[in-house]
Order: C-alpha cells, then structure tokens, then sequence
C-alpha cells in the first residue's frame, strides 16, 4: 500500500503526456499485491486507485481520460478557496445540491444536508444559512450531533432561542468553540473574575456576550487579564474603565498594541482627554492611520492647532463621517485637496519610516566599527 500510494502520488503530479508510460509501472507494482485495500487512499487518488483496481492488467487511454475527469471532480474543501467570490459560489453550489438534489448521495452533500436539517431545527432562513457557512465553511466538518450539542451548550445559559440565534449569524465562528474543553459557563465564569469596580455579573456577562459573541471566542483568562491590566497602565481609572467595556464590550477583543497605540494618539498627540474615548469609544473601530489622516488635514486646514484641546465633536468628525462629508461640511473644503493631502501624508510617512530604517542600521554599523576599533586597540 505504501508503494502503491507514493506512484499514485507521483502519477497525479505528472503532466498529462507523461501519465501513461507511468501507469504501467503502476501496474506492474500492483501485481504484487493479492488484495489492494484502498481505503486509506485520499478521495483525490482514490478515483484512480479504483481504476487500477478494476483493470489488473491493462489500463487504456479512455481509462485514464476518465480517471482524469473524475480527480477533477473530487473538488478542495469549500474551506481552502481564501477568493471570496469563489468560496461564495462554491457554498451556493453545495447548498442547491444539498437542498434541491434529494438524490445525491456524495458524503459531502449528505453531511450538508444533515446540518442544515439542525439550522432548520432553530429557525433559520436559507439566506442566513448560506452566511453562516459563508463566513465560517468549517464548519462543514461538523457533525449533525456535535452542531446539536453546540446549539444545546448556548440554551444551557437560559438565552432565547432568537438571540441565541442573532449571535450566531453575528459571529459564526462561536459554533467552533470546543465546549467540550472549555464550558461557554467558564468563560463567562472569567469575565465575573475580571479586577472591574464594580464586579460583572452573571447578566452583564450575557450583556457583553450578546454585543459582542467574539468574547466568547478568548479562551484564557491571562488574555482577558492582559487587555484590562492595559487600559490601566495607559492612565484609565477603575470606574473609566468599567463604563468602557460596558459601552464597548469589543475593546476585550482588540489587541494590546492597537489599543494603546489609538489612546497614545489621541492623549498625547491630539491633546485629548482619556474621558473622551469613554464617551466615545467607537474611535477604536476606526483605523490609526485615517485618524492621522484627518487629524492632521484639519491642522493644515487652521481648524486646530498643537495646543488647542481635542473636543468630543472633533474626535466623532474623524470617525464617523464619509471623506466627502468631512471635506464639505467639516472644513469646507475641496475633495481634490484632500486626497492630494492623503497622497503626500501617505509619502512622508513612508519617507519616515525609511529614515528611522536607515538610522537604526547606521547605528547598527557604527556599533560594529567601534567594537572593531576597540579590537584592534587592543
């Protein structure tokens, strides 16, 4: 078996032209063997194997034509196409087979059909179900019975069924989450253990997940820890810091550096109020270069200058207007200016770091010298 796998899988790698003259040596490998069991065989060999099998002795260009056609239609997993027009097609195809073929019997649209059977159990529509395995087409690999006992772990914390629903549509990926290791109760159970004034209960903890179900998908109580422990040392007080995950629930979720990297800028750079990102904290959805951007397109433009205090109504100009509306009714200005502004920001940054680059490796090299110097001295 092991023999006949390695030229199988030197067969399929061939070029078209070259798979004949393979196949006989093939051939005369496998009349060595009394039984060829060729369950062990991948579905993309296993089409040519079964060939083999049933012709011992010959194998004719009509055979290996057909061979070819049937390890073509042996497809990847919907799960390995990153191109999102073709995962999404992909999805669409398996999900009519499943639906609208009742007679199909490959193993891929059964295991499809048997979990749609559970999505249908809940009450979910056609179209959130092709989001779900869309969004998350691992999990495709899961059985009818471990998607049920995922579905039961959720209704175990007394949630209705159609927010039960809403957060999985929200977050497919909470249905990978091995309760089997980690109960969704302790993980609730580390959010209540968080160093919060005051202490999140159990309610707020279902709260938080129903805003945000990606907490569920933090696994360790050390992360959690980390990202509070963070906005501690970045100047946020006890109370400031439980109205922002309150608010916020999804600043559990983002990483150290980005956080601190957004609260740096607007502390110190934009001279504002550490208040003003607990007021408004959807300042952390937007990115720190558009924040830059924009911030510093109003300087030029004189509605701000370095001294002047950032305001509540300045920081929500920077994140939730379109660039149109920022341009026109912000600074009243010209589109054409701004995105010239953006191409020449976009330059002195780079400038920037290629600079910082270059010095470090001249300090680098000057390092060298002088211990060579010392060296020779010596």
């Amino acid at each position: 078996n092991e023999h006949a796998f390695t030229f199988l899988k030197k067969f399929i790698s061939l070029k078209k032209g070259d798979r004949t003259y393979q196949a006989k040596q093939i051939m005369n490998r496998l009349k060595n063997f009394e039984r060829f069991n060729i369950s062990f065989l991948c579905p993309r060999y296993l089409c040519f194997a079964q060939s083999l099998h049933q012709n011992r002795g010959t194998l004719s260009n009509e055979n290996i034509k057909t061979t070819n056609d049937l390890s073509k239609a042996s497809s990847k997993p919907v799960w390995y196409y990153n191109n999102k027009a073709i995962r999404r097609r992909k999805i669409s195809q398996l999900l009519r087979r499943a639906t609208d073929e009742p007679n199909d019997v490959d193993e891929t649209v059964l295991q499809t059909r048997r979990l749609i059977e559970v999505f249908k159990s809940y009450d979910f529509k056609d179209e959130d179900i092709h989001t779900i395995f869309y969004v998350k087409p691992k999990l495709l690999q899961l059985s009818k019975s471990k998607l049920r006992k995922r579905f039961f772990g959720f209704l175990t914390l007394d949630l209705p069924l159609d927010v039960v629903r809403e957060m999985i549509i929200k977050c497919p990926g909470i249905l990978l989450v091995k309760q089997e290791d980690l109960s969704l109760q302790k993980r609730l159970n580390h959010l209540q253990e968080l160093s919060l004034q005051p202490r999140l209960t159990q309610d707020r903890c279902l709260y938080l997940i129903q805003k945000i179900p990606q907490i569920l998908l933090i696994d360790t109580k050390s992360n959690l820890t980390e990202k509070i422990k963070n906005l501690q040392t970045l100047g946020f007080n006890d109370q400031q810091i439980f109205e922002l995950v309150m608010k916020h629930p999804a600043i559990l979720t983002y990483s150290v550096d980005n956080v601190k990297e957004k609260v740096t800028f607007i502390s110190e750079k934009a001279n504002g109020r550490l208040a003003l990102l607990v007021k408004f904290p959807r300042v952390f959805t937007s990115s720190l270069v558009r924040l830059e951007e924009r911030y510093h397109y109003l300087l030029q433009e004189g509605f701000l200058t370095e001294k002047s205090r950032f305001t509540e109504n300045k920081l929500r100009a920077l994140v939730l207007t379109k660039d149109s509306d920022f341009v026109y009714r912000v600074t009243n200005g010209r589109m054409k200016d701004y995105r010239q502004f953006q191409k020449d920001f976009q330059t002195d940054n780079k400038l920037d770091d290629f600079n910082e680059e270059e010095e470090e490796e001249s300090n680098d090299q000057f390092d060298f010298n002088d211990k060579d110097a010392i060296e020779i001295s010596r």
